[in-house]
């Protein structure tokens, strides 16, 4: 079961020339982090580094992903290579895959390589983990995808066919989460019941509108939002905002259920004032138990009050923290 993502190394991805991405413990307060910059920085391909590294996907595995100066500059395919580094109950872990561009000239797709492993050695160097494929697999479920690195904004594509689906597929992700340190799997009837614990928590903390009733049934996956003044309005009707937040709950549950760290790619710019600071009050309350990385998209954090971020630098983005913490960079190495 994974606990923190500590580092983060993008090399030749996209906008990404051999940098790190640091995500050391808080000297106090929550476990959380904040990434901001402007559209076209590089923020959403932080996020499918760290799914390239520990799951070898992404929605756009192709040549163009790429970094297009070195392609410039090479006479063959070019690689890019994303590691990241993982502190697990079970040691402190490296996992660092390569995507290379399919021909030479940069066209067609490109592939993905086999995963290598390193585990932290008790006095030290890394040492090579012998099955790597088995070790990232232990370490990164393929399940667990959809509650590590998400978009709880593109869960209101699939809302108007129902909430409890997509409860199901968080709570399935989540068992496999919870059984992946000793091999075996709990089964997510068996984690249903504090799902919906952890989810009643959330949309309190959220803040759904007043408009809208949310139900969690005993049975298992049974999860309904409807109109409170009951009229026949169809679950299509639920706005954009609200899909956002409530989908942000289930995520958060399901994290809480798992006890992995999660990266949200979140389109918290889609909120309003108020309804932002009810999103923000429920990452900093995940926070509170586990890791939560949050990239919101264009930087629409940077003005809430209760952040801050530094001056402006020579590099494309900045991780913030909240006031309790302090602001780094990411760094050139």
């Amino acid at each position: 079961m994974l606990t923190r993502i500590r580092r983060l190394a993008l090399d030749g991805l996209r906008l990404f020339q051999d940098e790190r991405l640091e995500l050391g413990p808080p000297p106090s307060g929550p476990d959380l982090h904040l990434v901001v910059g402007d559209s076209g920085t590089g923020k959403t391909t932080l996020c499918h580094g760290l799914r390239l590294a520990l799951y070898g996907t992404t929605p756009w595995v192709s040549a163009a992903n790429v970094s297009l100066p070195r392609h410039e500059a090479a006479d063959g395919p070019v690689p890019a290579t994303v590691a990241a580094e993982v502190e697990a109950p079970n040691g402190h872990h490296r996992v660092e895959r390569t995507l290379t561009e399919g021909t030479p000239d940069g066209s067609g797709d490109a592939s993905v390589g086999p995963p290598r492993v390193e585990r932290w050695g008790d006095d030290g160097p890394w040492l090579d983990v012998e099955d790597a494929e088995t070790a990232a697999r232990g370490l990164a479920p393929p399940e667990t995808e959809a509650i590590l690195v998400n978009d709880p904004g593109l869960q209101r594509v699939a809302q108007p066919t129902g909430w409890a689906p997509i409860a199901q597929g968080l709570v399935s992700a989540a068992a496999a989460a919870r059984g992946a340190p000793d091999g075996e799997r709990a089964t997510p009837s068996d984690c249903w019941a504090e799902f919906r614990t952890h989810l009643e928590r959330y949309v309190d903390v959220v803040g759904l509108a007043s408009r809208y009733e949310v139900s969690v049934d005993d049975e298992p996956f049974g999860v309904a939002v409807a109109p409170a003044d009951g009229s026949p309005a169809g679950r299509a009707s639920m706005a954009t905002g609200e899909t956002i937040r409530f989908g942000l709950a289930m995520t958060l549950a399901a994290g809480d259920v798992a006890g992995v760290p999660q990266w949200f790619d979140a389109p918290l710019g889609r909120l309003d004032r108020t309804a932002r600071t009810g999103a923000i009050a429920g990452l900093e309350a995940a926070a509170e138990r586990r890791q939560v990385v949050v990239v919101p998209h264009q930087g629409s954090l940077a003005e809430h009050p209760d952040l801050r971020r530094a001056a402006a630098t020579e590099h494309r983005l900045e991780l913030v923290d909240t006031d309790r913490g302090t602001i780094t960079r990411v760094d050139d190495r």
